[in-house]
């Protein structure tokens, strides 16, 4: 290709900043013999480069091109590469495809004539420009930009994330469009499956055939109990069991437990209003899952914490599953996220199912064992088998809270499993107890002390115990670590 350093910095992002400012400062290639200007002003943060058509900045091209022209996707149908199906790209379909399309990431690549896999194909209004997305198998992806008129070309390698992701919006795309164009179901279903996080996904997920499958259906899909779709979905069977009419529903939840995987697959559907569950599960993303009984559903409904609960035959107790991902209900959810990863996932759920002022107050034995399983991804049983070495458990313990020695550790009742020989601790398991759910809902900082506010709901419904509410207090250490001073009901709920 000619003018290398030009198609280098072909590609710039214009903040929300110079969208305020009311003009474009990217002049056209012929103003600038050639070299794109580099904006000056501070590099976009990473929701400023992904607000494309929700008021923030928009992706613009050297050449004047906008990611915001690139309207329709098309898909094979009478040949390869015909367009022969498509679909227009909702503000939300645009704003994922901002989101994967990171342009500060691309790098100029050599032409390719033949291995190439297309997974996204885009055009403008006009059918002049096109831009795909492709999978070059050694080569990983491969994005094309080109211009019908003029045959004009470039093209850049990306991050394989951007493979994955423009997969999982191809699919749903190709879904959808296939579903408008050939009348869909018999229930008008089908395309109405919308992923918004396909970042949330694994490759292993996104290559499998079950998650095909869920792309042509209206379908909720899971992973490790995330939502990564969009909430209409649910709410248009809803609508139309209220209204009393047919509608189907699929909820794919796939769940990784080690290298274990399996699909839960529900199906509920609607006759008239009338609502019934079906249930489906295998140890497999391969397989293709069998429906059993079906089950009357008396009563379905989606709480406002985004959670699908409803009764019936099928059980004594409420069913219920989240169904809405907390980015949708909270402007601040990735930063909850964070501050549960970080904070509560270290000594869930022992030090946090009661209220304390010390560590004695909690049995170590099992917040060890929470520990060792946050940070080492599996139990001390795997490690040390039934017999924990006491060393362990004080550094250990001694990196999250004050005070930990060997006489407070041995003082415990579990004291009297003590080897002194092997200077271990023999421990056989047996913690009962039920799950809880936890959320974080806010938190505040004072010099070095962050008090983080959280709360237990119900499982099924999402909804907040009452009373349930509680406040951690941390103290931050200068180095990046911290260590837990108490945990204590929130006198401010």
């Amino acid at each position: 290709m000619k003018h290398v350093a030009s198609i280098i910095l072909m590609l710039i992002v214009i903040t929300g900043l110079l969208t305020a400012c009311g003009g474009e400062t990217t002049a056209p290639a012929s103003e600038t013999g050639g070299n794109p200007p580099v904006s000056e002003s501070a590099s976009p943060s990473g929701d400023e480069r992904t607000s494309s058509g929700s008021g923030g900045g928009q992706m613009v091209f050297y050449n004047s091109w906008r990611l915001e022209d690139f309207v329709i996707a098309g898909f094979s149908k009478d040949g390869p590469g015909d367009f022969g199906y498509q679909a227009r790209l909702t503000a939300e379909e645009q704003q994922q495809l901002s989101r994967l399309l990171q342009t500060d990431s691309w790098q100029e690549a050599e032409p390719v004539e033949h291995g190439l896999s297309s997974v996204l194909d885009l055009r403008d209004q006009e059918g002049r420009r096109y831009l795909s997305v492709y999978d070059g198998a050694q080569l990983g992806a491969l994005i094309s930009l080109r211009d019908e008129e003029t045959g004009e070309s470039w093209l850049f390698s990306a991050p394989d994330q951007v493979l994955e992701e423009a997969r999982a919006l191809g699919g749903s795309l190709e879904a959808r469009a296939k579903g408008e164009q050939e009348g869909g179901t018999g229930s008008g279903d089908t395309g109405e499956t919308e992923v918004l996080f396909p970042q949330l996904l694994s490759h292993e997920v996104l290559a499998s055939p079950l998650y095909a499958q869920a792309l042509t259906r209206p379908s909720v899909i899971l992973f490790d109990d995330q939502p990564v779709t969009s909430r209409a979905v649910v709410d248009r069977f809803l609508q139309r069991v209220e209204e009393g009419s047919d509608g189907e529903l699929y909820l794919y939840s796939f769940i990784t437990i080690g290298e274990e995987r399996s699909c839960l697959l529900i199906r509920l559907t609607s006759k008239g209003g009338k609502v019934t569950e079906s249930l489906a599960s295998e140890r497999s993303w391969d397989q293709e899952l069998a429906f059993d009984n079906s089950y009357a559903v008396t009563k379905i409904q989606l709480t406002e914490y985004g959670y699908l609960t409803y009764e019936g035959e099928s059980g004594s107790e409420p069913m219920g599953y989240q169904v809405v991902n907390d980015r949708e209900l909270f402007s601040d959810a990735s930063q909850r996220q964070e501050m549960e990863e970080k904070y509560l996932d270290p000594i869930f759920p022992t030090a946090l199912s009661g209220h304390w002022d010390d560590p004695t107050e909690m049995s170590l034995l099992w917040v060890f064992e929470d520990l060792y399983r946050c940070e080492n991804g599996g139990s001390p049983f795997d490690q040390y088998g039934t017999d924990w070495p006491v060393g362990e458990m004080v550094e250990l313990l001694g990196r999250y809270f004050d005070g930990i020695t060997r006489e407070l550790i041995l003082s415990e009742e579990m004291a009297s499993a003590y080897d002194s020989q092997t200077d271990t601790i023999h421990y056989e398991g047996g913690r009962g107890g039920g799950p809880f759910c936890l959320r974080v809902t806010s938190w505040e900082t004072e010099e070095e002390l962050l008090t983080l506010h959280y709360e237990h709901y119900d499982c099924a419904t999402g909804i907040p115990y009452e009373n349930g509410q509680s406040l951690l207090t941390i103290r931050l250490m200068e180095d990046g670590s911290f260590r837990y001073l108490s945990n204590q009901e929130d006198p401010s709920a």
